[in-house]
């Protein structure tokens, strides 16, 4: 009969290791349910997932939630770093979604109750993700000075493309400036605007400024001026000439601030020759030759020849 020789128990390699971390999971529990429990405040942010691409949510919300939780002081000192409310909107339509706020909503780890959720509830308002194309409109106050006028205002850009909720841009179809005061405007000149926006686009897009590009012209009047003096020109030393009229009129047209400036002698602005250069003794009929200044246009002379007797 063979005697019985019972089996060699045998250990495993690494059984060391395992012994100290069984050792030291026992340690950690140990100390965490023997650590204080405590109520404490925390803050939570909401985080909006899955939403979809032609969707907006039109409406401000609270992004954090003021959570109450009850656990070990060290577990809750670092959730509120760790964890977020989560909201999945992959199945949303347009109109308003109220979600409530459950305990089981916070992903707290384990070890820690969640006691209180304010608020309770989220409402959202979600709308129609759409772009417009809207031009910017000048808007201006007050007048020129009487001796300009305005040729137009350029707006760069002309055209801002917005995103935003079908319920805000819908009816919207310009985007205006803030009033551009054109009372001391004097020549052309550029200038940056704000917009005048409703705080519903205004919260979309924020607040740019676009330049005004003002391009304004003189104002012409029409003047009557008398008294040019003509005088002749080309006229050998060994002739003298003798003029029937020595002086002329003429109607022009000419910049308002010019007719101001020159009131009282507009005639000084205005020179009027006739040239004689080549002809004979004896009475012509020569066209007089009016100069005016580069702004100033003749619409009409007094006399279209003027008679001389050259001897």
């Amino acid at each position: 009969m063979i005697p019985y020789t019972p089996p060699k128990l045998s250990w495993p390699k690494d059984w060391f290791m395992k012994l100290i971390s069984l050792l030291f999971a026992i340690f950690l529990w140990y100390f965490v349910s023997s650590e204080d429990r405590v109520d404490m405040n925390v803050q939570i942010p909401v985080e909006i997932v899955n939403l979809p691409r032609d969707l907006i949510v039109a409406n401000q919300y609270k992004n954090m939630l003021d959570v109450t939780v009850s656990g070990p002081r060290g577990l809750i000192r670092k959730i509120s770093a760790n964890i977020s409310r989560s909201i999945d909107l992959s199945k949303a339509t347009p109109g308003n979604a109220v979600i409530a706020n459950e305990p089981d909503s916070i992903p707290v780890p384990r070890g820690i109750s969640v006691l209180r959720i304010n608020p309770t509830h989220i409402t959202l308002v979600l709308d129609r993700m759409i772009k417009k194309d809207l031009p910017v409109k000048a808007i201006t106050q007050g007048k020129l000075p009487e001796e300009y006028e305005l040729v137009g205002i350029t707006m760069q850009p002309e055209h801002l493309e917005i995103s935003g909720p079908q319920d805000v841009l819908g009816r919207e179809t310009v985007l205006p400036t803030t009033p551009i005061d054109l009372s001391e405007v004097t020549s052309s000149t550029s200038k940056q605007v704000a917009l005048d926006l409703r705080q519903e686009v205004a919260d979309l897009i924020g607040d740019p400024l676009v330049s005004a590009k003002i391009e304004i012209k003189d104002k012409l009047i029409e003047r009557e001026v008398s008294r040019i003096e003509i005088k002749p020109t080309g006229l050998p030393q060994n002739q003298t000439v003798k003029l029937s009229q020595s002086r002329l009129a003429v109607k022009v047209l000419m910049p308002m601030v010019l007719a101001k400036k020159q009131r009282s002698n507009l005639d000084e602005l205005f020179s009027a020759t006739i040239n004689l250069e080549g002809l004979p003794p004896g009475v012509h009929e020569v066209k007089p030759m009016v100069k005016a200044p580069p702004d100033v246009t003749i619409q009409a002379i007094s006399r279209e020849t003027v008679t001389v007797e050259i001897k």
